[in-house]
């Protein structure tokens, strides 16, 4: 039984992290679209930003 659960948490894992790749590359497909490719610059920029703020933070905010 444990073993059924384990295999079903990894299949629900990797299939939202597919399902997330997906969207992420279908909303920088419509941004380069409507707007440009700065505007997308600028976001993967704070996007990155955010990114390293949050590694540096490494949970000490929710403790």
């Amino acid at each position: 039984m444990r073993t059924k659960n384990t295999f079903l948490n990894a299949l629900a894992n990797s299939g939202s992290y597919i399902v997330n790749l997906i969207l992420s590359f279908v909303a920088r497909t419509i941004f380069i679209r409507v707007l440009s490719q700065e505007y997308l610059g600028v976001q993967g920029l704070f996007g990155n930003i955010l990114s390293v703020l949050s590694l540096a933070e490494l949970g000490i905010g929710t403790a």
